[in-house]
């Protein structure tokens, strides 16, 4: 390992960053496994000679650059936090939590702004709904989030030095 990754902060800043890159695609891939077995589905038919892996290698990179800002924004809080946490200073514990719903629930709303600016009183439901299921899926990560880097965090050792 390099010599900047050998900080505890660091290292689980780091892997939080790769949890949040990759989290969506294996998210996907587990939901598209389950269905290909699911011997009520129906698929498109291929050439004989086609092959998935065109398609998953798209899909991993597509979803790395779509998550890359949120992987760095992660990176850049687990940082924060961890330095807390192994100074042992007391804080809250939970506020890395919160803020990820509060970023689950800023990506709802930016996504409905447009449809809520042209129609504002049809607005109200969706935000409450996406807004509240942004925040929830935010809290989820954030709870993925801080069990790993909790784990990394004790692995690595939480005293200083």
């Amino acid at each position: 390992m390099g010599t900047r990754l050998r900080e505890p902060e660091m290292l689980a800043a780091f892997v939080n960053a790769v949890v949040v890159v990759f989290l969506p695609s294996v998210v996907v891939g587990i939901v598209m496994l389950r269905a290909l077995n699911d011997p009520g589905s129906s698929w498109p038919v291929h050439p004989a000679d086609w092959s998935p892996w065109r398609d998953v290698i798209g899909f991993f990179a597509g979803s790395a650059v779509v998550m890359s800002p949120f992987a760095l924004l992660a990176a850049w809080r687990t940082w924060v936090h961890a330095s807390r946490w192994r100074s042992a200073s007391p804080g809250r514990r939970l506020q890395g939590v919160v803020e990820a719903g509060a970023c689950g629930l800023g990506v709802a709303v930016l996504v409905l702004l447009r449809p809520s600016i042209e129609r504002p009183t049809q607005a109200p439901p969706y935000l409450i709904v996406y807004g509240g299921l942004g925040f929830v899926v935010g809290v989820g990560v954030g709870l993925l989030l801080l069990v790993t880097a909790a784990l990394v965090l004790t692995l690595t050792g939480r005293s200083a030095g």
